[in-house]
């Protein structure tokens, strides 16, 4: 295999790894992500919400796990983290809970 053609993989978060395979897909699309931290959450909870809230109003969105530990090259941790669906954008309390629920379930499971 050249490796000029083929790269080795390489992972990092779910989010990090979308993002990358965005400019590469062709025979399908990533939708738009909205990406952050733990600690970024823990110190601009607020600045978020309304991040999410101004960059896909009025639409239902999927709150998802994005740690480092869910995938390498020799594990996959799917299915390992809470997701949570259908969460009305512009319901702030909902979108909150939502990603709490998703951080909990990091602590659920020893990351």
């Amino acid at each position: 295999m050249n490796k000029e053609l083929h790269p080795p993989a390489r992972f990092g978060t779910k989010a990090e790894t979308l993002a990358r395979l965005s400019t590469l897909v062709t025979t399908c699309t990533i939708g738009d992500l909205l990406s952050f931290t733990v600690g970024e959450w823990m110190k601009e909870k607020r600045n978020i919400l309304k991040n999410a809230q101004n960059n896909f109003p009025y639409t239902k969105l999927i709150v998802r796990s994005s740690a480092l530990i869910e995938d390498t090259l020799f594990t996959s941790g799917a299915g390992q983290f809470r997701s949570v669906a259908d969460v009305p954008s512009q319901n702030e309390t909902a979108l909150e809970t939502a990603i709490e629920e998703v951080i909990a379930s990091y602590k659920d499971n020893e990351v």
